[in-house]
């Protein structure tokens, strides 16, 4: 049987853990949140970043998996491959189908709707990164 002051130890120990869990809670939905949050304003660095190397020359989805992993952005192909579609859709990258040892490759150059869209990404980016180093 358990006595007055054993349910109150209980009780105050179901509070902490309560409480705990409830702490712990809050801060997995912040890291959630901050996962979001930094998803998405990475993914915009990532549209400049294509939108730039396909200026250059044409690029592959792999060659730019590669490319983006080198500076830091973990990308995988569900995410980068819906995207480069997207933004051939959307008219920023022409997209050519290009046989390469058997098989068929898509590769991706910039098209001039994507290149005005790159020049005022990066005069606007440039304007921030002044600011924000200054």
């Amino acid at each position: 049987m358990v006595n007055g002051l054993d349910t109150v130890r209980m009780n105050v120990l179901r509070l902490t853990i309560s409480g705990f869990d409830i702490a712990k809670r809050k801060k997995n939905e912040r890291g959630t949140m901050k996962e979001k949050v930094l998803r998405k304003l990475f993914l915009g660095f990532v549209q400049i970043h294509i939108l730039h190397h396909a200026k250059t020359k044409g690029v592959s989805g792999t060659w730019l998996m590669e490319e983006l992993q080198e500076h830091g952005y973990k990308i995988s192909p569900g995410t980068l491959y819906p995207l480069l579609h997207r933004m051939a859709d959307q008219g920023l990258l022409k997209r050519e189908d290009v046989l390469v040892k058997g098989k068929v490759s898509k590769l991706y150059a910039i098209s001039g709707f994507g290149e005005e869209i790159l020049d005022e990404a990066v005069a606007k980016a440039g304007e921030l990164l002044h600011e924000v180093v200054h």
